[in-house]
C-alpha cells in the first residue's frame, strides 16, 4: 500500500458495524477520496475498528483533521 501522509487521515476508532459505503459517504463530504482501507483481522477477518481514508486533495485532509471529532 503506497499513499500520500498529506491526503490521508487515520480513523482511529469506528463501529465495525460501518462498511466501506457508510464510510465513504461520510468522509466523502470532505473531498474526492482516492481509497479507504479498513484492515482486517487476519483469522477473523473481523474489522480491526481503524482505517485509513485517503483523499486526492492534500487540503481535503487538511480540513478534516482541522475539524474537533463532533463534527464529523
Amino acid at each position: 500500500m503506497s499513499f500520500s501522509l498529506a491526503k490521508t487521515i487515520q480513523i482511529l476508532t469506528y463501529m465495525s458495524c460501518f462498511s466501506y459505503e457508510d464510510l465513504k459517504k461520510i468522509f466523502g463530504k470532505y473531498g474526492r477520496i482516492v481509497d479507504i482501507t479498513l484492515p482486517l483481522d487476519y483469522y477473523t477477518r473481523d474489522a480491526k475498528g481503524y482505517g485509513f481514508v485517503e483523499y486526492e486533495e492534500s487540503r481535503d485532509a487538511g480540513t478534516l483533521r482541522s475539524l474537533k471529532n463532533d463534527k464529523i
